[in-house]
């Protein structure tokens, strides 16, 4: 890979094409090599077009992210406006790992004040736009779902609980059989077969158009 790349530096391209790259490399190799190339990439000073698979890649190295599926263009955004604002379903489960949590319901607007019913709760969220009103699928990361008594959204039973070390991820299977993945703290304590409490906050939703697959809102 080295070898390669450095015989295309010699030749002072203005552009960088690079076809995945790092694919065939152990997960070690990949880390020390992902920071080389941004390195590299500061140092040229030239642009780099890079296509790959791995969203870790895509987050870490890119300035801009192009999202694509089929040969049409998703969305292109930069990482953290990507990770935190996907333009439609197909860009919310592509990016993110563990992947979002998506719920389906309806949407009900009141004046300025929305409702979102799903199969296992009802949530108060932000109202995008009155006209919204109907079918949506509401998306929420691993990490904005919180381990709460008190002010649960609704309940969950942990069905397999992973610890990796700096975090721990739980699974969870709601009462409608929906299954929900919660990132949570290296400390935190579940254990399998353990009803918990989950409280989502409405500020964290991203809401999406049931048949468009669209977002909704900013």
């Amino acid at each position: 890979q080295r070898t390669a790349l450095g015989r295309s530096i010699v030749r002072h391209p203005h552009v960088f094409l690079f076809d995945e790259p790092l694919s065939n490399l152990d997960a070690s190799l990949r880390v020390e090599m992902r920071a080389e190339l941004s390195q590299l990439h500061r140092r040229l000073n030239a642009t780099i077009i890079y296509v790959t698979h791995d969203q870790v890649e895509a987050m870490t190295m890119g300035q801009r992210i192009a999202v694509m599926d089929e040969g049409h263009l998703q969305q292109c955004a930069e990482p953290l406006q990507v990770y935190r604002k996907p333009e439609n379903l197909f860009v919310a489960r592509f990016i993110g790992s563990p992947s979002i949590n998506l719920f389906e319901g309806t949407l009900e607007a009141t004046g300025e004040s929305c409702t979102f019913r799903g199969r296992d709760f009802r949530l108060n969220v932000p109202c995008p736009d009155a006209r919204a009103a109907g079918a949506v699928t509401l998306g929420v990361r691993p990490e904005d779902l919180q381990l709460s008594d008190s002010q649960a959204t609704f309940t969950a039973t942990a069905r397999v609980v992973e610890p990796i070390g700096s975090e721990v991820y739980v699974h969870l299977e709601t009462e409608s059989a929906s299954r929900v993945i919660l990132r949570a703290a290296a400390d935190t304590t579940v254990h399998v077969d353990q009803s918990v409490g989950i409280e989502i906050a409405p500020e964290k939703v991203h809401l999406f158009h049931g048949e468009t697959g669209e977002r909704i809102g900013p």
